[in-house]
């Protein structure tokens, strides 16, 4: 699909994404060509549209104990009915990396929830995030906000 035959070389071009007559995927890309020099020319790299993932909990007011059941709650259109995969994560220091910690399920019904009882193997920590991807077309993801896993203090 052309976007425009010719732009301002200003390292900027806006332009509204059709709604209509694109099938939702994961690989397209944007290619800029000189129009004066054919052979020069860059790609971006690939990207999905037409995917809606969001996930509404758990969020940053989630705060759970060990044995507690945690909802786990998503929208996912356009993705394909093959179900979800929900996998806990959780940031290391300062948030520069992520780690795997479990997979919570692998596959649920994309049917927009699932309930989870926290283990008690888990170490109470405030970095934790649920990871939600598509069985189908696996470049769907989305991660949660963070949460907090206390550890249960018996009396």
């Amino acid at each position: 699909m052309l976007i425009a035959a010719e732009a301002t070389n200003d390292g900027v071009l806006s332009f509204a994404v059709p709604t209509e007559g694109l099938e939702p995927a994961s690989d397209f890309y944007v290619r800029v060509v000189d129009n004066s020099r054919a052979d020069v020319e860059a790609r971006s790299a690939q990207f999905s549209l037409g995917f809606v993932l969001d996930i509404s909990a758990p969020n940053a007011a989630t705060d759970l104990g060990f044995g507690e059941t945690m909802d786990i709650i998503w929208t996912l259109a356009g993705a394909g009915a093959d179900g979800v995969v929900v996998e806990l994560w959780e940031k290391e220091l300062l948030g520069l990396a992520s780690f795997k910690r479990d997979t919570i399920v692998d596959p649920t019904p994309n049917d927009g929830a699932h309930q989870w009882p926290v283990p008690a193997t888990l170490d109470a920590a405030h970095d934790y995030f649920v990871r939600i991807t598509s069985k189908s077309n696996p470049a769907v993801t989305g991660d949660s906000e963070p949460f907090h896993i206390r550890a249960t203090i018996e009396i």
